[in-house]
């Protein structure tokens, strides 16, 4: 039990190591990171919540800065979520253009789960 232990701690740090020394040909990019200029303010109480009092606050805080629309949102949950459908729309429409015009060819969409593996999950369709 003790010899695997020992081989463990021995072979964590060379496997940091190798992941590290091969990671950094793969020039992978973070498409989540997007630059906006759109702040979040949370856990403002709705008494006190007021456009007006807010514009004036970063007005007067940051003065050389533009602002250009306030909005006041109390449950942005769902917002969140069709953000993010959207956002997969959108990057699914466009790799299916990118596809059109290197292959030459329409993608299809098979609206059945499995079907590609098992014809027997077509049966019902």
């Amino acid at each position: 039990l003790w010899i695997h232990v020992a081989i463990a701690f021995l072979m964590f740090p060379a496997a940091i190591f190798l992941m590290r020394r091969f990671s950094i040909g793969l020039k992978m990019t973070d498409t989540n990171l997007k630059i906006t200029r759109t702040i979040a303010i949370e856990n403002i109480p709705e008494k006190v919540c007021n456009i007006e009092d807010i514009k004036q606050h970063l007005s007067e805080t940051y003065p050389d800065f533009m602002i250009f629309d306030i909005q006041v949102v109390y449950n942005v949950t769902k917002l969140t979520a069709l953000s993010l459908k959207l956002e997969n729309v959108v990057d699914s429409k466009r790799f299916c253009e990118k596809y059109k015009t290197r292959n030459n060819l329409d993608l299809e969409m098979v609206p059945v789960g499995g079907a590609r593996c098992c014809k027997c999950f077509c049966l019902p369709c």
